[in-house]
């Protein structure tokens, strides 16, 4: 069982294909909202940018983020894996759970057949013992028989309860040995594959979230509507990521501040587009 192989074809085709032309202060996951609504506004403004390069990168992102936001999800409890993918992939481990839970149908069903069994001997006893009607005495002997057999059958039962129960204590003793032996070797190899694609997902999403964004920009500098915004929004020069950011800072309603996720992210856009500026 390899819970990370879908995410590690995944980031091997893109991470590898990360180039050294761009900039590695550049965030995805700060600037996306920001890329999304760029894209969304200009698509409405000039939808023939969008060439066949320009919506390949934008399907590229959206893939790789949605790869990511799934991963994030799923890898969220360790612990939760370990007990439904590694465990239940576990031949030996599974074998024995089935053995337990077989088991343990089986008691269930020998205390119900005890419990019926101590009420009937109790009230064959209370019967037999009975002076006030007493049992007819050709019926006597027969009656006497079947008492014998239901005690034995109820010390039967109650001997079956107690087999049950040290083999179901036994097997639990060997299912919980195995999951604590292999449960801090698992956890030490999920956290460290979750560290790693984790990274790998965050590099790729920001090299190719960089890339589609110059790209966005790029040909937005050769449509007609999409200058005529730029006038009218007051930007001056090329329009760039950063230059869209101010504007969006300009015009970005208080009700938006109040989510602190979102202006933490506008806060960290606005001091990289400050230290771009400075240099």
């Amino acid at each position: 069982m390899n819970f990370f192989e879908n995410d590690i074809k995944i980031v091997k085709k893109y991470f590898n294909a990360i180039g050294f032309d761009f900039d590695e202060d550049f965030r995805f996951d700060v600037f996306k909202e920001f890329i999304y609504s760029a894209a969304g506004m200009f698509k409405d403004l000039d939808p023939t940018i969008y060439n066949q390069e320009l919506i390949t990168k934008f399907k590229t992102i959206r893939y790789l983020n949605e790869c990511y936001s799934d991963f994030e999800q799923r890898s969220l409890y360790a612990q939760k894996v370990y007990s439904k993918d590694f465990l239940s992939a576990q031949e030996a481990y599974m074998a024995e759970k089935h053995t337990f839970d077989t088991l343990k149908s089986e008691l269930q069903m020998l205390i119900t057949k005890e419990q019926t069994l101590s009420e009937k001997r109790k009230m064959m006893e209370a019967q037999f013992t009975d002076q006030e009607n007493p049992i007819p005495a050709d019926q006597r002997d027969t009656f006497e028989e079947e008492l014998k057999k239901t005690r034995r059958d109820h010390v039967d039962a109650i001997h079956m309860i107690g087999t049950h129960r040290q083999k179901l204590e036994e097997i639990q003793a060997l299912l919980q040995a195995f999951e604590e032996q292999h449960k801090e070797e698992f956890l030490r190899y999920f956290n460290e594959m979750k560290e790693k694609l984790t990274h790998q997902y965050s590099e790729s999403l920001n090299y190719f979230g960089f890339d589609f964004n110059e790209a966005l920009f790029r040909n937005s500098e050769l449509s007609g509507p999409i200058q005529r915004f730029k006038r009218e929004a007051g930007i001056q020069g090329n329009i760039d990521l950063c230059k869209y950011v101010e504007y969006y800072l300009r015009n970005v309603i208080l009700e938006a501040l109040a989510d602190i996720n979102h202006k933490e992210r506008l806060l960290n856009a606005k001091r990289y587009c400050e230290r771009k500026g400075n240099h």
